[in-house]
């Protein structure tokens, strides 16, 4: 028998070392396939049980259907195979649970759902979504929509989802997506968040490299109708973007843009190294841009401040 040239030894070893290494830093496929809000061993996967089996790396349960459970090392998605016609809305009864972990939630996966093709900023936002989270069951005092906590919740991105209703008193619950503590790399893209309470962004704590909105039309964001505070507010996010957003504007029936006043468009208290560019903020009752004494190293640019 021939000896195996070293050359060919080396590769396999090579080969099982990074085999090794891809198994060790998987993800894992949740699917969300019920609009309920049960924890039970019932066979269906509601969006509390998957962000717990991402959060706790175990399933919901052993029937079929359930959450599959979250793997150690990778970023886990999150997607929706709900059946029957859409948009389908999510009425949690209780704040969901905190995201803890590196996370993907994506609610474009839902069948019908379509991300926004419009590329100019006053163009709109044509994007069509299945998914509604609806927080007006969630009681007082409660959470925000999806609130990710650092610093294990990091490299987290929330995609799809429409979020509205959260109007609970007291800080943070009347929020449709806040960042708590140290959170690193969150992106929030996609989404339409109207109609909270306070704020629709909100980020409190020693954030870096978030990013709402970005570069690409599909990245759009639309913020409007936080009556009480601001459509986005960054507080001590480090080398944060807040790029290409509609912020207090909204689409009617018809699918034209209309004022729908937040009471600021965005507000920013520290943030050194921070950017807000190509956003169009209008129809707010009081500032387009609000940036505290507390701030530093903040640029502002290509900013439309238009009332329609």
């Amino acid at each position: 028998m021939q000896p195996t040239p070293r050359h060919l030894v080396l590769a396999t070893l090579l080969a099982l070392v990074t085999g090794a290494a891809s198994v060790s830093a998987g993800a894992a496929t949740i699917t969300v396939n019920s609009s309920g809000d049960v924890v039970s061993n019932d066979g269906s996967c509601s969006l509390r049980e998957a962000i717990s089996a991402a959060n706790g790396n175990a399933a919901s349960g052993p029937m079929a259907g359930e959450c599959v459970a979250g793997q150690v090392g990778g970023q886990d998605q999150i997607l929706f195979a709900i059946a029957g016609p859409g948009p389908h809305t999510l009425q949690p009864a209780s704040g969901l649970p905190d995201i803890v972990g590196s996370l993907s939630i994506d609610g474009y996966s839902q069948p019908g759902a379509s991300a926004n093709t419009l590329a100019g900023i006053t163009e709109g936002f044509n994007a069509v979504l299945m998914i509604r989270l609806d927080g007006s069951q969630s009681g007082a005092l409660s959470k925000p929509g999806l609130r990710v906590v650092g610093p294990g919740g990091s490299n987290v991105r929330i995609r799809g989802l429409e979020i509205f209703g959260y109007a609970s008193p007291g800080c943070c619950a009347d929020a449709g997506i806040v960042l708590s503590g140290a959170t690193q790399n969150v992106s929030i893209v996609g989404n339409l968040i109207r109609n909270n309470n306070w704020r629709g962004v909100f980020t409190i704590g020693a954030h870096a490299n978030a990013r709402v909105g970005g570069p690409l039309a599909a990245d759009r964001n639309m913020l409007h109708s936080q009556a009480g505070s601001a459509g986005i507010e960054m507080s001590d996010c480090t080398n944060c973007v807040v790029e290409n957003n509609l912020i207090g504007i909204a689409r009617n029936g018809n699918n034209q843009l209309i004022a729908a006043a937040n009471l600021t468009g965005i507000g920013i208290t520290g943030s050194p190294g921070s950017e807000v560019r190509d956003n169009w903020i209008g129809g707010n009752s009081s500032v387009g841009v609000l940036v505290s004494s507390l701030a530093t190293q903040i640029s502002v640019r290509n900013l439309s401040l238009i009332h329609i």
